[in-house]
């Protein structure tokens, strides 16, 4: 199961949906991903959260704000909060 292809972020033959048809490459995007506990080694969210980050990070710039990490893994950017959210 890919998150990301459960999100609606591809089309059923696989090929990642473009706003505009004449592109040959879809425009990387900014992404916030915001969870509490980020850590896949964690509950079933926290699992989830981290592979949304992962799939995402392949096309996309992603930014992870959480208040507790676990194992921190490239390709994208994780910013630990003091407070709550």
């Amino acid at each position: 199961m890919n998150p990301v292809d459960d999100a609606g972020l591809r089309d059923p033959g696989g090929k990642p949906h473009s706003p505009h048809p004449k592109e040959a490459e879809p425009r990387r995007l900014r992404v916030a991903v915001l969870s509490r506990n980020f850590d896949s080694r964690g509950g079933g969210a926290e699992r989830y959260a981290v592979a949304v980050a992962e799939q995402l990070a392949l096309r996309h710039e992603v930014h992870v704000f959480t208040q507790h990490v676990g194992n921190v893994l490239p390709g994208f950017e994780v910013q630990t909060l003091r407070a709550g959210f």
